[in-house]
């Protein structure tokens, strides 16, 4: 009896765990099919809007993400906004230009300033070169040594003695030497006298005589004596009251070339005052029947110095040259 009990109970625990799964699997289905299903509302959705026309915005490059500039609602603002971009690329290029402008000017400021530059640096190359070429070659100063004044009928003699002495470094050739005086007239003044002078050398360089043998070695010295007297109409008296007095003026000259340029022809020449101890080295106005020796006399630069120039040495045979 009692094992017939115990089969009993085991075969209704088999049908209750048959049933336990059936049942939970009808649960999770009904959840499922609850949650798929809308919930039920009693309010109504409301019906679409009716389409509304935009207006077309224009765009001059469709695809350009554009200037908000260009972010027009109609044609004319699109054009109008057209026009201003156009102004301002305009004002850029004008702007622009004027830079380069302004560019073009500092260049050109700029290339004038090394022009200027490589024409001084030649300046200072042309100046060193002529500096060494001058002191490479001969120079002749000249001087002049008074000895005696003295009337002579109605005139008066002189005897000087002009000087050219060589302080170069090199031998002065084709030597030429040239002397003259001057008086001072009536009506003349010292630029009048200056203006003969230079007539003289004019003509004198017209008849120089380019003896080749003629030369002065550096540190020698040439001596000219003048001996002269001068008479008028070439001595002038002045009248002062009853007095008369006259101013001679003395000028040598010397024609020379140089073995540094042989091509060239170099004269130099030079004017003097006679002026006398006596009147305190004043310039003499010389008086009839006066006479002054080497210990009275004195010498005054006319013009102070040296004049000089430089030309061209005329074609000349030196082969067939007597002079040569």
């Amino acid at each position: 009896m009692r094992g017939a009990r115990i089969i009993i109970l085991a075969v209704a625990w088999v049908i209750l765990s048959a049933s336990a799964p059936q049942q939970e699997a009808q649960h999770t289905n009904s959840a499922k099919g609850t949650e798929n299903t809308p919930p039920a509302s009693n309010s109504t959705a409301p019906a679409p809007a009716a389409p509304v026309d935009q207006p077309v915005k224009f765009t001059s490059y469709p695809g350009y993400n554009p200037d908000p500039c260009y972010n027009a609602k109609d044609h004319d603002a699109a054009d109008l906004c057209a026009q201003w971009r156009a102004a301002l690329a305009a004002e850029k290029a004008a702007h622009e230009a004027r830079r380069a402008t302004d560019w073009a000017i500092v260049a050109a400021i700029l290339g004038a300033l090394s022009l200027g530059a490589v024409a001084y640096a030649l300046k200072l190359t042309v100046d060193s070169n002529r500096t060494q070429r001058d002191a490479h070659r001969a120079w002749i100063k000249l001087s002049m040594v008074p000895r005696q004044v003295k009337p002579m009928q109605n005139g008066l003699y002189f005897r000087v003695d002009f000087m050219a002495e060589n302080i170069g470094q090199t031998v002065a050739t084709h030597f030429d030497f040239e002397n003259e005086v001057f008086f001072i007239g009536a009506k003349e003044n010292a630029t009048h006298v200056a203006e003969r002078i230079h007539a003289q050398v004019e003509e004198w360089k017209s008849g120089y005589d380019m003896i080749k043998k003629s030369v002065i070695a550096p540190n020698d010295t040439e001596r000219d004596d003048f001996l002269d007297d001068r008479q008028p109409p070439i001595l002038q008296w002045l009248a002062t009251g009853e007095t008369k007095r006259t101013k001679p003026i003395f000028v040598a000259a010397v024609f020379y070339r140089t073995v540094t340029h042989p091509e060239l022809v170099q004269v130099s020449w030079r004017a003097w005052y006679l002026c006398s101890f006596h009147d305190n080295r004043q310039t003499a106005h010389w008086i009839p029947g006066r006479e002054l020796g080497p210990d009275d006399l004195c010498v005054d630069a006319f013009r102070l110095s040296m004049m000089h120039q430089e030309y061209a040495a005329p074609e000349q045979d030196e082969a067939t040259s007597p002079y040569a």
